[in-house]
């Protein structure tokens, strides 16, 4: 279940960020003063070499692979997201549901209605396909929220 890392908590020009975390789940969120759902990000396959990111802001859904570049000491490539349109929402729709119980009811429910939402083909048309410029990195397809 996700808990929430209280050294995660900033105020951004963007929201109010809020990250929460278990063995498998990074998901920070961002909300407005109203405590609405603005936009989140949700790593799964956390501490594997190539964890996925699914982002979503503004009704376009992302999904990039994480590729954490070499692992030498002779050269270290930084980190970078790369396009991966592959979500298999049969093996990861359970696991955030249960990821999410611990939330507070209203944040639950918006992170959980969003995503069944791109699931069923809704607002997130841009995961699966590259529809918002197939060319643009990540962070200039859907902003990266950091």
């Amino acid at each position: 279940m996700l808990r929430e890392v209280t050294a995660g908590r900033v105020l951004t020009p963007f929201g109010r960020r809020r990250w929460f975390q278990d063995a498998t789940f990074d998901l920070f969120v961002w909300t407005g003063a109203d405590g609405a759902l603005l936009a989140f990000q949700l790593c799964h396959d956390r501490g594997r070499p190539e964890e996925g990111i699914l982002t979503w802001r503004q009704g376009l859904f992302s999904q990039d692979r994480l590729d954490a570049g070499e692992d030498s000491p002779w050269r270290n490539e930084s980190p970078i997201a790369r396009p991966d349109g592959e979500f298999s929402w049969e093996r990861w729709l359970p696991r955030i549901r249960a990821g999410v119980e611990g939330l507070e009811p209203a944040l639950r429910e918006a992170v959980l209605r969003t995503l069944i939402g791109c699931a069923a083909g809704g607002s997130g048309d841009a995961v699966g396909g590259r529809t918002d410029g197939d060319s643009l990195p990540a962070w200039e397809r859907v902003g990266w929220l950091w």
